[in-house]
Parts: structure tokens; C-alpha cells; sequence
């Protein structure tokens, strides 16, 4: 009997192990993704490389997106004595990112070059004058993000304080204006699910962009390396997800 129960006990020590590996794992490279810094090329650089030919598989398109979908989504959970309060993932929408994606839709819907053209247009002209994030986000609170047409005064509590979720971004520790918050329908959501998995049932998915200054290295913002910053926070939670990022 002793010999069942010591056999139990190291099963159960190695699961622990394997969970606490993994979960290790998993933050270390988090924290990898979250310090490293990625070239953020421009919407004209990858309009050069639309037209270049490609005879990779649906595997590798589906992969080099995936990749590159990754490199761009940040993860926080915010928790309050052990109660989750916040769950935000988002992804920053770049224009490689819509090359790799569209590519991968090509192959994948089988289409013709011009409606390939005509979908690489449409996805690229939003980002010349705009910073666009897919997000995903659930909460305690069952929150939702205000629209920049709603009034002040209706998003004020008796207290004083703001009751909805406020998002803000921040390049170079500067407020980028907010120019559109698209919530999405269950149906909507889903529609995205193949491309963005890490939608979910509980979580309310959006599409978010705000106003892209004409020249991020002008107006004493001349540096190397620039600090992008997404903000979620109401009275009970506030998410940060920053990116670092070098403009071509």
C-alpha cells in the first residue's frame, strides 16, 4: 500500500513540476516578447513586396502568418486577491502582418490575383493614417469601452468616476487620439476565430484605431527605439501592453 501511495505522490510531484515548467515557459517568453524590439515597416515598403510571386504551401502561408500574428499580440491578466479582474489580448494590425494574412486568405480561398489586390489595398490604405489593434477582452466588471461619440457625463457615476472601461495609447508617452471602437457580434467574432484563435465565447472581441501622427520621428520625438503603449483601466483594473518598436 505504501508503495501505491509513493507512487501516487511522485506522479502527482511530477505533474506539479511539468505545470510549473510550462507556466514558467510560457512567461519567460512573454517577457522575451514583451522587451524585444520588432521593425515596424511602413505601409509603402510592404506594397513593394505585394507583387513579389510566392509558391510556398497553405501550410507555410498559414504558419509565416501565425508567426508573425504573434510577434504583434500582447496577453494581461490583472487579478485582486486572487479574482480575476481583466483579460485583454491584443494584437497590433502592421502592414507585414496584413501581407502575411492576406497571403494565407489567398491560398486559402482559392482567390483570383485582382480580388488578392483588392482585399491587399483595403487592408493596407486603413493603416496610412491609423494605429489598428484587434482586441479581445473579458472582465468581472462585464465592462464595455467607450465610444469616442458618447458624451462625458454619461459615463460618470454618482461617485465621480468613470464606470466604463477607458482605453488609451500612448506612443512615446504620448495620447494618440482614438478614432473608432468597433465591438463585435458573437457572429462577427467568429467569422475572425481562424485568424485571431484566441477569441472566445466570454470575451468581447473589437476592432480599435487611433489617429497615426504624420511623422512619429517629428516633434521632439526623434529616437531609435519607440515606446507603444495600450492602456485598459476602469476604477477596478488597469491593463498595460506595451510594444517597442524601430520605424524603418
Amino acid at each position: 500500500m505504501s508503495d501505491v501511495n509513493t507512487i501516487t505522490s511522485l506522479l502527482y510531484l511530477s505533474r506539479r513540476v511539468i505545470l510549473i515548467s510550462l507556466f514558467a515557459a510560457l512567461y519567460l517568453s512573454a517577457c522575451t516578447r514583451v522587451h524585444e524590439v520588432y521593425v515596424l515597416e511602413t505601409v509603402s515598403q510592404v506594397v513593394q513586396r505585394t507583387d513579389v510571386e510566392t509558391d510556398q504551401s497553405l501550410d507555410m502561408l498559414r504558419a509565416n502568418f501565425d508567426l508573425e500574428r504573434d510577434r504583434w499580440t500582447r496577453t494581461s491578466e490583472v487579478f485582486h486577491h486572487f479574482e480575476g479582474r481583466l483579460f485583454v489580448t491584443a494584437t497590433m494590425i502592421t502592414p507585414a502582418l496584413e501581407l502575411a494574412r492576406t497571403r494565407y486568405h489567398q491560398s486559402a480561398l482559392s482567390l483570383l490575383p485582382s480580388e488578392f489586390n483588392q482585399l491587399m489595398k483595403q487592408r493596407l490604405d486603413r493603416l496610412k493614417s491609423s494605429y489598428v489593434f484587434f482586441i479581445t477582452l473579458s472582465s468581472s466588471d462585464l465592462p464595455k469601452l467607450q465610444k469616442p461619440n458618447l458624451a462625458r457625463d454619461s459615463l460618470v457615476g454618482e461617485d465621480g468616476l468613470e464606470e466604463d472601461f477607458q482605453v488609451h495609447f500612448l506612443v512615446n508617452q504620448r495620447k494618440v487620439t482614438v478614432n473608432k471602437i468597433d465591438p463585435l457580434s458573437f457572429k462577427r467574432a467568429q467569422n475572425l476565430k481562424d485568424d485571431f484563435p484566441f477569441i472566445s465565447a466570454v470575451k468581447t472581441g473589437y476592432w480599435i484605431s487611433f489617429n497615426r501622427p504624420e511623422n512619429l520621428k517629428d516633434d521632439n520625438m526623434k529616437r531609435e527605439i519607440h515606446s507603444l503603449i495600450l492602456r485598459f483601466s476602469n476604477p477596478s483594473a488597469t491593463a498595460i501592453l506595451p510594444w517597442r518598436v524601430k520605424i524603418q
